[in-house]
């Protein structure tokens, strides 16, 4: 009985991570648009570690390996990419504050 629980539980875990390095891999691509056009050579890095870091928990949901020490690899290197991003939204808004509107005037958003 408690193999057959372990197996079922190792299953609905294998889904699982399926689904999530699914939606993982459909986010690289936007990933790498976003290290391209903001020529950020540290979101390119981990974009890449990303998909390294996404084959592994597909590799491991094939071969049966412990799951849960590559999901955790892989929310780690999310986390950075979040950051990364985060630096890279903020940057984009402090340059938008200090670009000058059309003909040099500043634009007001004050009424």
């Amino acid at each position: 009985m408690h193999a057959r629980f372990k197996l079922r539980r190792y299953q609905v875990l294998a889904a699982r991570s399926q689904i999530l390095a699914d939606a993982a891999q459909r986010m690289v691509d936007e990933l790498l648009y976003l290290a391209e056009t903001q020529q950020s050579a540290e979101l390119a890095a981990l974009t890449g570690a990303y998909c390294t870091a996404i084959d592994s928990v597909r590799a491991g949901i094939r071969s049966g390996a412990n799951l849960p020490p590559l999901l955790f690899k892989l929310e780690a290197i999310g986390r950075e990419v979040a950051g990364v991003l985060l630096t890279l939204q903020q940057t984009a808004i402090s340059r938008s504050g200090r670009d000058p509107g059309p003909a040099g005037i500043r634009q007001s958003t004050s009424f």
